[in-house]
């Protein structure tokens, strides 16, 4: 999961942005872009939209300068083939709320994650989901599945709406 040495006490705004701000946005505007992004390992997308949650991150305060963790983040099919949706691989959490996952489900669309949990020194995995109605809602459903790219996806596929 983490070692707890590593753990921070808050999550990383970059890291925050990217994953509950910016990506969330640009799955709910241009899914079908995104997919498309991710089956083609456009790097190019993940550089521009981290560039962007950096930049909602510097509005919230310093940011690290050494870290470009779009070179972090990579894209799964979800299930047998993209048609399902997409499961984003994002850099290590170290802090509360960062995810490990994020998936694009289509039809209808989702936004899940899977994000690090702390509770009195336990460190555990979250599963939630946003839901866009006039204003964002950010579901929790509990303790999610360990943090393996296989148990996220059957989590995922076993939801339905």
């Amino acid at each position: 999961m983490i070692d707890p040495r590593d753990a921070l006490p808050d999550p990383r705004d970059e890291h925050y942005c990217m994953a509950h701000l910016v990506l969330r946005e640009y799955a709910f505007a241009q899914p079908s872009r995104l997919i498309e992004a991710l089956q083609l390992d456009d790097g190019a997308l993940m550089d521009e939209l981290w560039q962007a949650a950096r930049g909602q991150a510097m509005r919230m305060g310093p940011v690290a300068d050494h870290w470009n963790g779009a070179e972090e983040v990579f894209g799964y099919p979800l299930g047998d083939s993209w048609k399902e949706g997409a499961i984003i691989m994002l850099p290590q959490p170290r802090g509360p709320t960062e995810c490990f996952f994020v998936a694009v489900k289509l039809q209808p669309l989702r936004y899940l994650t899977l994000e690090l949990a702390e509770n009195q020194g336990r460190w555990f995995t979250m599963f939630c989901e946003w839901q866009r109605g006039r204003e964002w809602s950010h579901l929790n459903y509990g303790e999610g599945p360990a943090p393996r790219l296989a148990d996220f996806a059957a989590r995922v596929q076993s939801i339905s709406r």
